[in-house]
């Protein structure tokens, strides 16, 4: 994007204009491309974020700077293109669910055979939390976006590829 990066004492950062330019992460870091997704939205051109993070809270802030204006593609991919340098305004947002709170509400509920309604899961974000969950013998039900976890489910780990 072209800053200057000093790393002598600390990590310090220069640009007295970014420009866009195709980023490769090493790893998916969600830090790292949710840093890259601000300073590409404030850059001037196109910006490529390849191999980035696609969890919940990082499609979350790219719909978010969308609706400030920004325009972003590939929301929720491990490949984004980001046209910078659009004059963001304010915006209402609603942050979505934090998938892993929900997680762990289903693991209390299993623990305490005790069953519980959460409202608003964001249940698209927990495929892989539930096949966990379900491997472990505790099904949960889904009920539009809310998530039903029955209280009287006995906790027994599920047979897995190649009956191990």
């Amino acid at each position: 994007l072209g800053a200057d990066i000093d790393a002598t004492d600390s990590f310090r950062f220069r640009a007295t204009r970014l420009t866009g330019t195709d980023v490769f992460f090493d790893e998916p870091s969600v830090t790292a491309t949710e840093n890259a997704l601000c300073a590409a939205t404030a850059a001037s051109g196109v910006t490529v974020l390849r191999n980035c993070a696609s969890e919940p809270h990082v499609q979350d802030l790219a719909r978010f700077l969308e609706a400030m204006g920004a325009r972003i593609e590939g929301i929720g991919t491990n490949c984004m293109t980001v046209h910078g340098g659009r004059t963001l305004s304010g915006a209402v947002h609603r942050i979505g669910p934090d998938h892993i709170e929900v997680g762990s509400l289903i693991g209390l509920a299993a623990v305490t055979r005790s069953s519980i309604n959460i409202r608003n899961a964001g249940v698209e974000h927990l495929r892989s939390t539930l096949m966990t969950f379900e491997r472990l013998g505790i099904a949960c039900r889904i009920e539009g976006d809310d998530l039903i976890v029955p209280g009287d489910q006995d906790m027994r780990v599920q047979p897995d590829f190649g009956g191990h």
